[in-house]
């Protein structure tokens, strides 16, 4: 053994794992941040004006034109304003912006002044009604009857007889 050199190499590995947690606004998908965003109905139709403040501690004003009606569910993105783009550093994924419009509640305009509200909106479509049509009023549906009947649904699907259907709550 002689002559004969070794040199000794020492090699290190570092590992970073990284923990996602949940955010109370933003879900992550891949370079994208999902939010929900709740708008009011006169906001949906007239116009908004939101701030957002992003995950680096920005406030972006969301914003839509009088007459751009939002609808509920309707989606719409941010450019840029995302996660990221892995091994791109300065390019970022969409802000993704899902719309929830809230409706007033019940009676929340007096009966006397539904007319001139109507008269804003588009028109209703007309309802041909004949003799033999029979007219129906709408009631809320009790949510436990609800539950019951489609439980019963996966028992009775092999069945001849008539399935059970939603009930409604009475007044």
């Amino acid at each position: 053994m002689h002559g004969r050199r070794f040199k000794v190499v020492q090699v290190y590995a570092l590992i970073i794992v990284l923990d996602q947690k949940e955010h109370a606004v933003f879900q992550r998908q891949e370079d994208n941040l999902v939010m929900k965003m709740k708008i009011k109905l006169a906001e949906a139709l007239c116009g908004l004006k939101k701030t957002v403040l992003t995950l680096d501690g920005r406030a972006l004003i969301i914003n839509s034109s009088p007459g751009e009606v939002i609808k509920h569910g309707d989606i719409k993105c941010v450019q840029s304003e995302g996660m990221p783009v892995y091994k791109e550093p300065y390019e970022k994924g969409q802000l993704i912006i899902k719309f929830q419009v809230e409706f007033p509640e019940k009676h929340w305009l007096p009966e006397h002044l539904m007319f001139q509200l109507e008269r804003l909106l588009p028109p209703r479509d007309d309802v041909m009604i004949t003799d033999d049509m029979e007219e129906v009023e709408l009631i809320e549906v009790d949510e436990q009857s609800q539950q019951k009947s489609y439980s019963r649904e996966a028992y009775e699907e092999d069945e001849e007889s008539p399935r059970g259907g939603v009930q409604c709550q009475t007044p």
